[in-house]
């Protein structure tokens, strides 16, 4: 029936099941599934838990309640079950974006471009992907140049290591040498 996009006949059918036995890992699964594509996230987030209490290491199970965790915003929640399904087998450019994506989110930025990296290598022809890393990279350039920049507190510190003309004129050369004395 979900092949044939008749939702609501297969929502019948899992619910059926269901109400016979509670505890179907498959039917809660698909359930959860059926939710995601109805755009549901609560109904869809209910089942696939409940999925996830009757096999907790189902990497499909994870991969999707990681997903559902990122569209919800939820991305240190999502990192947690993506990765477990990494581990479990998962293995697509998919998995990698989101986890590239959530730990951006949460400020991780070189295990981001590490998963987005991995991801651009097993989709190489991704236009989306390519553009994720070379906003990626500017952002880590920046944070990196902002870095620098924090550790400055003055000019004398600026001019550590720095090659600086003596300015020519005999005031500013005098003013200049009057305020380093000073520090």
């Amino acid at each position: 029936l979900e092949k044939e996009k008749k939702w609501e006949d297969a929502a019948i059918l899992y619910r059926a099941i269901l109400t016979m036995n509670s505890n179907n890992f498959e039917a809660n699964y698909r359930f959860g599934l059926l939710y995601i594509t109805l755009q549901d996230l609560n109904n869809a987030f209910k089942y696939l838990d409940t999925a996830l209490k009757l096999n907790k290491n189902h990497p499909q199970v994870l991969y999707q309640m990681g997903i559902l965790l990122f569209s919800s915003d939820k991305f240190k929640e999502s990192i947690d079950y993506l990765e477990k399904a990494q581990e479990l087998g998962i293995n697509t450019a998919t998995l990698y974006l989101y986890l590239g994506i959530s730990y951006e989110k949460t400020n991780q930025l070189e295990k981001a471009k590490e998963n987005l990296e991995k991801a651009i290598n097993l989709d190489p022809n991704d236009v989306k992907l390519k553009s994720l890393i070379d906003q990626l990279h500017k952002k880590i350039i920046i944070n990196t140049d902002q870095g620098a920049n924090e550790n400055k507190t003055s000019m004398i510190d600026d001019e550590q290591g720095e090659d600086i003309k003596i300015p020519v004129n005999k005031k500013a050369v005098k003013a200049r040498l009057n305020n380093q004395g000073d520090n």
